[in-house]
């Protein structure tokens, strides 16, 4: 199947777009400027010039079913092998060769804790359904509490530092509160734009809310894999563990595992996480390019773009995402291993410590690049080498260097997950008031505690899930309303319309940009 040719901006007649498997007969690509009206602008009444590229860009365009990067899956299978190879062969053995408690009590025990999760999830989930409607209704409060909130923090801080007369953490709390006022003031005028991506990204994902479902299966990966790595690098230590006895009568025991075979441990690990991560990023990714491009097949909680969606990421575009994820689990290991040797004085404290600096940064750079590059991936299925530079050339061609840098989305959304996780903790709470005899073995004074703890880690990794979905959702949002205005205004007027002039006003220089190259 041959790649269909490329369709720019400038085409006064553009073919139908295709978005999966469905052809919208009649895009809505918006009438074009003249070339006169293309090179002047007018912004706040003043005449911007803006370069012809910036008008005129080449679409991303559904790519052929075919696997890319195939070399990078089997790479990964052959270590996920290795590691399920390990754990069977000598990690097994290491784990039961001290035997695991049998009594009836730990059975009793370990089903109270079951029964303390379980209502502690179903809370959780209550909670997270709650939190969706909050932030389709009050995303603007949110982000303005989620700012304030930091700021109240810092001066908290500085307040019981001068009671307790620590002068050094004072001051450090001063100096937090007025960088966090500065900041509030910068961003404060962003917020209604912030709030029109979240609230978009809210709706698509309580149409195709099914999504979550592919999130909690992600965490049950999580947790599988883990426990599968911890086996398998248990077996590898102890098979190369050396005992020899004493004077004293004790063994003295040594490990000789090789510092290579450590370093593959951990890469193995970081690579595997962020595969599963980056699967589920490509997975929204491409729901929510349906809902904005293809409305009618992704209308309900398991729409038909929640499975094709995942099934794409978990095939033909798999290599691509085991590419993406490689090389931030290389710099995750390298930065690691630069810690571990700071933290053991190996080595000059300074260089390491520059070291670390630089390596923190790179892969901030490339964890940046392969947001914006997957969700390419997940909407049109290009491999990750064309992905990464064909959205970069958009936002590049659009102008928006500065606004893919705010962070007010992220910040309002892990603010709620500590939020969903307290709450959680206080189900967990009601659930011990309710049931006092449910944590058998626990002293009752630690009872409240135990259960707060539980509801928390619940809840927070519940709540994760969400909130990962959502930010995925808004990168996406962001990218298709760069690349297509005039199909979301066509599909969805009411969310368009508070998009727009939120974008309007936030950043009119580029919104105009858009305005003039493809909005009716």
């Amino acid at each position: 199947m041959n790649t269909p040719a490329p369709k720019t901006e400038q085409q006064t007649l553009p073919e139908p777009l295709i978005v999966g498997a469905t052809v919208l007969s009649e895009p809505l690509l918006g009438q074009h400027s003249s070339k006169q009206e293309q090179e002047a602008v007018t912004v706040d009444g003043e005449d911007e010039e803006f370069p012809n590229d910036h008008l005129s860009w080449t679409r991303g365009e559904k790519q052929p079913s075919t696997c890319r990067d195939g070399f990078w899956v089997i790479l990964f299978l052959g270590q996920f092998v290795a590691i399920a190879a390990l754990a069977i062969v000598w990690g097994i053995p290491a784990a039961t060769s001290g035997g695991w408690p049998t009594d009836d009590e730990n059975h009793l025990y370990y089903s109270d804790f079951a029964f303390l999760i379980l209502w502690t999830a179903l809370g959780a989930s209550a909670i997270s359904s709650l939190a969706m409607l909050v932030m389709t209704h009050y995303a603007d409060l949110l982000i303005q509490i989620s700012i304030c909130f930091n700021i109240a923090a810092s001066l908290v801080f500085s307040v019981l530092c001068l009671v307790q007369l620590n002068v050094g953490g004072a001051m450090v709390g001063l100096l937090f509160f007025t960088v966090g006022l500065c900041y509030a003031r910068a961003v404060w005028p962003l917020i209604p734009w912030a709030a029109s991506n979240l609230v978009t990204a809210v709706a698509a994902i309580q149409t195709n809310i099914g999504i979550t479902l592919v999130g909690f299966g992600m965490v049950v990966l999580t947790l599988g894999f883990t426990l599968l790595w911890v086996l398998a690098f248990a077996g590898a230590y102890m098979h190369t563990t050396v005992c020899s006895g004493a004077e004293d009568g004790q063994q003295q025991c040594e490990s000789h595992i090789n510092g290579i075979v450590v370093a593959l441990f951990l890469l193995a690990f970081y690579w595997t996480m962020q595969v599963i991560k980056n699967v589920l990023h490509v997975t929204v990714a491409g729901v929510v390019g349906t809902w904005w491009f293809s409305p009618s097949d992704a209308r309900s909680c398991c729409s038909p773009s929640v499975r094709d969606s995942f099934v794409r990421a978990t095939s033909t575009s798999f290599g691509s995402i085991c590419l993406g994820s490689l090389l931030v689990a290389m710099v995750q290991v390298l930065n690691h291993l630069v810690r571990q040797a700071r933290r053991h004085g190996r080595g000059n404290g300074v260089l390491l410590c520059i070291i670390e600096c630089l390596v923190s940064v790179l892969q901030s750079l490339i964890e940046y690049f392969n947001k914006w590059a997957f969700v390419y991936v997940g909407l049109y299925g290009y491999s990750y080498v064309e992905a990464g530079p064909k959205v970069m050339e958009l936002f590049r061609m659009r102008g928006w260097g500065a606004i893919l840098n705010d962070q007010l989305v992220y910040r309002v959304l892990s603010w709620m997950s500590f939020i969903m996780g307290a709450l959680s903790g206080l189900v967990g709470v009601l659930v011990v008031v309710v049931h006092p005899s449910l944590l058998r073995g626990v002293d009752a004074k630690d009872a409240t505690w135990v259960a707060f703890g539980v509801g928390l880690i619940v809840g927070t990794i519940l709540s994760n899930i969400l909130l990962s979905i959502l930010g995925s959702a808004v990168d996406t949002v962001v990218v298709c309303f760069a690349e297509a205005p005039a199909e979301f205004r066509h599909s969805y007027p009411e969310f368009s319309e508070r998009m727009e002039e939120a974008w309007c006003n936030a950043f009119p220089t580029e919104f105009q940009v858009i305005a003039n190259s493809t909005l009716v």
